[in-house]
């Protein structure tokens, strides 16, 4: 997206509602438990009210949009609000965002959909609105590993919303699997692997399953209830990986896969040390400055305090500051540059010394080409000239390695 003043914009909008939280999680969500959903199994309107309000005054506030122009597109949206139909109050927050900062160029507009919420008029609903792009968790499908996680969809629930999607749906689309669900074989996640590309999907992400010690998978790996094999899910990761490639998905990142041109734009900003707006309860945003250093922002995870403070009156919402909801955070140019690394070489492309100049106004530090030349000669890492500048990526070897380098760096 382009926004008001002509630099390029990315925006994250957070929905941390989920009717189930899968046991692997760690990401910030609350369930119809913790109260904030009134008894009901839906989005609070009073939240959607609140993220239209953050990220009209977010726009306003980095990225110099006329404050009266502001204004009245959010009068706009009160007189238009459509009731308590949650697919078009969602679909209300990104026209409203579409409709302040963007121009007529191409851009991706992408919304994530669990497989059981997945219906023709939700999909017919999105497309009215502009979205062009939708990604899909499948995850596996293999009944006992999802019912081990509690996974809301199962295999028939994965199947039917991969069916619609490819029936109804016009955009590019995209489907999730984690490689290594506790009990998954190689012969049920490599048939998971042929019903997903049976459906011709233009993105795939395979993430190894990370398991974190706050999450309840977590907690039966450390007390014994579950022996979990790192090893084997490796190797299971390694088999799918090619298996992707020899069917034609190129890997472009650490965990994910496309055809040609189908590479996903919103997280290429991450990888690319670009700015962001993140919007919504637990969301973070970044921009940088012109040599690299950056200023971030965390959303307060108390999500009634997020609807409370967002809610209020939008003029005089706009003139108060918004420390009480949110953490900032100065970083400096040295982190910025490891940060810089830390996602570039996530990308199989790399990082060019072109790009490194314009956003740190300096050149690569020696110490990290030398890095470089070093695994080099051990095959892991490679440096080519191409348009008369360098690249530096890792091999496909070296990105297994990739944690390892970000450590000799330091």
């Amino acid at each position: 997206m382009t926004c008001g003043n002509n630099k390029k914009l990315s925006l994250y909008i957070h929905i941390p509602f989920c009717l189930s939280k899968c046991e692997y999680c760690d990401f910030f969500s609350i369930t119809p438990k913790a109260g904030i959903f009134n008894g009901c199994k839906s989005i609070p309107d009073s939240y959607v009210d609140a993220l239209c309000s953050e990220i009209l005054y977010r726009v306003g506030k980095y990225m110099q949009v006329d404050f009266e122009k502001l204004l009245t597109y959010y009068n706009k949206y009160l007189y238009q609000k459509r009731g308590s139909i949650n697919a078009s109050l969602i679909c209300d927050t990104i026209f409203l965002c579409k409709d302040v900062f963007c121009d007529d160029e191409p851009f991706e507009f992408t919304i994530e959909v669990n497989p059981d919420d997945v219906t023709k008029e939700l999909l017919e609903s999105f497309e009215e609105n502009g979205i062009n792009r939708i990604s899909c968790g499948i995850q596996s499908c293999t009944d006992s590993c999802l019912q081990f996680v509690n996974r809301r969809a199962k295999r028939k629930e994965n199947l039917k919303a991969m069916e619609i999607i490819s029936r109804y749906w016009k955009g590019k689309k995209s489907f999730d699997l984690i490689c290594g669900l506790p009990y998954e074989s190689k012969e049920s996640f490599k048939e998971s692997l042929e019903l997903l590309m049976s459906f011709n999907p233009d993105h795939i992400s395979m993430y190894s399953l990370t398991i974190e010690d706050q999450t309840p998978l977590g907690r039966k790996c450390n007390s014994g209830q579950l022996d979990y094999d790192f090893n084997y899910a490796d190797e299971l990761w390694l088999e799918s990986k090619a298996f992707l490639e020899k069917n034609g998905y190129c890997q472009y990142e650490v965990s994910n896969f496309c055809k040609p041109g189908c590479e996903c734009i919103h997280n290429l900003v991450y990888w690319n040390h670009e700015d962001y707006l993140g919007c919504g309860s637990g969301a973070s945003g970044t921009l940088y400055d012109c040599d690299g250093r950056a200023f971030r922002w965390t959303n307060t995870t108390d999500v009634q305090k997020y609807i409370d403070f967002w809610c209020e009156d939008f003029a005089s919402l706009y003139k108060k500051t918004d420390l009480n909801v949110c953490a900032i955070e100065f970083v400096d140019c040295q982190t910025s540059i490891f940060e810089y690394f830390m996602m570039g070489l996530r990308k199989t492309a790399g990082i060019s010394e072109k790009d490194f100049f314009n956003k740190f106004k300096r050149t690569i530090p020696q110490q990290i080409i030398g890095l470089f030349e070093k695994w080099q000669k051990k095959g892991l890492a490679d440096i080519i000239c191409q348009n008369d500048e360098k690249r530096y990526f890792l091999t496909k070897d070296g990105l297994l390695f990739l944690n390892r380098f970000l450590e000799e760096i330091n």
